[in-house]
């Protein structure tokens, strides 16, 4: 047991030490950034874009990592019916082993205790990068929405004045993207945590069959 906290603890250390290298990247290409910007005299410039782009990705990040936290508290709620488990193991033709109870899988014991509420953050904190980092230079997208003007002028169709197709609609699509990938990696790491927690017999049976987990994924 010693052993496999030592092997987690390299890897977090190696995921910190990565994590830091790529923000010392982003902070010297920023400062390249700014000393370019302060030559031409353009350092409110700079430091609207840099305000944008830093509030935008954090509500995005903090939005993603409540939502997939959230989600990964809800699979720890489930309890199986530990009587519908055999008390004895199965063996197969040769004698082996091949049956234990569910909840003794590889990467059980790892999501529990203190130490598995750390993985199911770092977890949360990794669904959350990708989907900030999907905000790319969409900050202009949400300044345009919040600083639209009116074009004075509406189309035939909607009657709808011209700057929502250049401004509104731009914006729900942004928004619409984000929403849909947060779901999308919501559905594949929620889904990965009931694996790794081992109580399978529920989720991986005959999907006629409802299951709390079979619920959870489905909404």
């Amino acid at each position: 047991m010693d052993n496999k906290k030592g092997s987690y603890g390299f890897y977090i250390k190696l995921a910190v030490i990565l994590a830091l290298l790529g923000l010392l990247s982003l902070l010297a290409r920023y400062y390249v950034d700014w000393l370019w910007f302060s030559s031409l005299g353009f350092n409110s410039v700079f430091i609207i874009t840099l305000l944008s782009k830093i509030w935008l990705y954090v509500l995005v990040f903090v939005v993603a990592f409540l939502f997939l936290w959230l989600n990964f508290k809800i699979t720890g709620r489930v309890e199986d019916d530990e009587e519908e488990y055999p008390e004895e193991p199965t063996f197969d033709e040769e004698g082996n082993v091949i049956y234990m109870h569910p909840r003794d899988g590889p990467y059980a014991q790892m999501l529990k205790g203190t130490f598995g509420k750390w993985v199911l953050v770092a977890l949360a904190l990794l669904g959350a990068f990708f989907a900030a980092s999907a905000v790319g230079d969409n900050w202009m997208t949400v300044q345009q929405y919040l600083n639209s003007a009116p074009f004075g002028s509406t189309d035939p169709v909607f009657n709808k004045d011209i700057s929502f197709y250049f401004f509104d609609l731009s914006f729900y699509q942004f928004v619409y993207g984000l929403m849909m990938l947060t779901l999308i990696l919501t559905l594949i790491m929620t889904a990965m945590v009931y694996l790794f927690r081992g109580n399978n017999k529920n989720f991986l049976s005959n999907w006629r069959e409802q299951s709390f987990q079979k619920n959870h994924l489905a909404v």
